[in-house]
């Protein structure tokens, strides 16, 4: 019932997943329940993210192994990771307007989710029959993230006036280690599947069927989304900002300086990362399945490092988080120097990289929903990424 009260202690403990019952809760120290479907909803929203990593791990992972199966060569296999970002980067600015005039975050989210699963289809039906033209596969994976980078900006909106900020930091890391798991996962399936369909001699089978996987979680996503509850359709006094007034109220917040170091930060990773792919493919001449386990090796280092990062949500800042990632990270590019290093140490590597990535990634999701206000927040986000 609505007017539920609830031990604000299990509520941090057990509503993450939804396992604990109205009548398993002591009655102490209780606190309001502001929103009826808060279970239903944490637990959708995890379902949700967990439909995403499966695309993500499936279909997103596979782009440039794909360039590279279809003999575009490494150039086009770093730039199918960058290029189609910057583009898509460039489409999600209509996502203020287009919250605006769907009047719903959720609808919103739902309609950029549904983009990201079609943006599959030519994906796999060029891997189907054996040929697709490079720019209709920059052209998909471009709508693939115009269509993630506008469900950000809507996302984080909604997500504010849905999961109470007590409970916020625990959710969250418990929900980034279920859904990292199922990454990794996805990533070693596929890395079996193209090892065994290269043996054939038939690696874009494998790409057609992981591509078709993908699109069907994302659309799994979308439906998820439509049946989560929307305490707040749009925040009061929404409003679509334009770049100059965006950056006023970035330089007016008190975590302002974060997000610009963030940018500094995305610049920074977006030089070399991209090329992580053509690199061990080529030079170093790892099969499929290696290199789709030292990628799933850095997903299982992010889960293991979330329950620590969990225990400490309350002590550590979003500024301590950003401190400790941004200096590891400063370390990993010179660590893949070594060309010659045997397997194990690139797996060190990958694991070192998972580690601060998810402390990264946990202080990236703190400065987006505080940093900034909810009615100014998706205009904000837009202009910033």
């Amino acid at each position: 019932p609505p007017d539920e009260s609830i031990d604000a202690e299990q509520e941090d403990e057990g509503l993450s997943f939804g396992l604990i019952s109205s009548t398993s809760i002591p009655m102490m120290n209780p606190v309001r329940v502001r929103n009826p479907n808060l279970r239903k909803d944490l637990r959708l929203i995890t379902w949700e993210g967990c439909s995403y990593c499966l695309m993500s791990g499936m279909g997103e992972s596979s782009f440039a192994p794909f360039v590279l199966a279809m003999k575009y060569g490494e150039q086009w296999a770093g730039l199918v990771a960058t290029l189609p970002v910057f583009l898509g980067s460039i489409l999600q600015n209509a996502s203020p307007h287009g919250i605006l005039s769907f009047g719903s975050l959720r609808r919103w989210s739902v309609f950029t989710v549904s983009v990201q699963a079609v943006a599959f289809l030519p994906l796999a039906l060029g891997a189907h029959y054996g040929e697709l033209s490079l720019l209709l596969i920059f052209a998909s994976v471009s709508l693939y993230w115009a269509g993630g980078l506008s469900t950000g900006a809507s996302w984080n909106t909604w997500m504010d006036s849905v999961v109470p900020k007590t409970i916020r930091g625990r959710y969250f890391s418990r929900r980034s280690a279920v859904c990292n798991l199922l990454q990794w996962s996805s990533m070693l399936l596929a890395g079996y599947l193209l090892n065994q369909a290269k043996a054939i001699s038939a690696p874009l089978s494998a790409f057609a069927v992981l591509f078709v996987l993908a699109g069907a979680s994302r659309a799994a996503g979308a439906f998820l989304m439509s049946h989560q509850s929307e305490p707040e359709p749009l925040p009061s006094g929404f409003r679509v900002l334009g770049i100059r007034d965006c950056w006023g109220a970035l330089r007016s917040s008190p975590q302002g300086g974060l997000l610009l170091y963030i940018l500094a930060a995305q610049f920074s990773l977006q030089i070399a990362v991209p090329y992580l792919v053509p690199y061990l493919l080529g030079p170093l001449k790892l099969s499929y399945a290696a290199l789709m386990g030292l990628m799933a090796t850095a997903v299982l280092a992010r889960i293991c490092a979330l329950p620590m990062l969990e225990k400490n949500t309350r002590h550590w800042s979003a500024r301590r988080l950003l401190k400790l990632s941004g200096t590891g990270l400063c370390v990993i590019p010179l660590l893949w120097l070594w060309t010659q290093g045997p397997l194990l140490y690139y797996g060190a590597i990958q694991i070192l990289t998972g580690s601060l990535m998810a402390c990264y990634d946990l202080a990236l999701l703190f400065v987006y929903l505080e940093a900034i206000p909810a009615p100014d927040r998706a205009s904000a986000l837009s202009r910033f990424r």
